[in-house]
């Protein structure tokens, strides 16, 4: 039985590390559920504090676009700073938090560490599919 389960989980791990979507959207629902089941403990709405799990989805996402879209390593970090931030001013937009030229400043501040989050898993997702050739 032990032999079986570990045979189970090496496969599905070798799975999901040859297809980054897949493991990004795993990630996604195994955060979400827990998300979820969370909620329900502490009586609030089911989806509350969601947004959370919306941004990691959206710095795994990106990561994972950034290392579809190039094999460079500057051009994958460019990307992912570019769809950050297009990410973060769009939501700054929605929340109507933007006042003056110093929001964009630290959206600027703030898209260069979450790009380098991404870039990082840019960086390991197109390794994984190098290595796998």
């Amino acid at each position: 039985m032990l032999k079986k389960l570990k045979r189970i989980n090496r496969e599905f791990v070798l799975f999901l590390s040859k297809k980054p979507l897949f493991y990004v959207l795993f990630l996604f629902a195994i955060i979400l559920v827990a998300r979820i089941v969370i909620n329900v403990y502490r009586q609030q709405p089911i989806l509350a504090n969601f947004e959370d799990t919306l941004s990691l989805f959206c710095t795994l996402f990106i990561g994972y676009l950034a290392s579809v879209l190039s094999k460079k390593t500057g051009q994958q970090f460019l990307l992912c700073f570019l769809f950050t931030f297009i990410y973060l001013v769009i939501q700054s937009f929605i929340e109507k938090s933007i006042v003056d030229y110093t929001s964009f400043l630290l959206l600027t501040f703030f898209s260069i560490l979450l790009g380098g989050i991404s870039w990082i898993l840019a960086r390991s997702f197109t390794s994984k599919r190098i290595g796998e050739r």
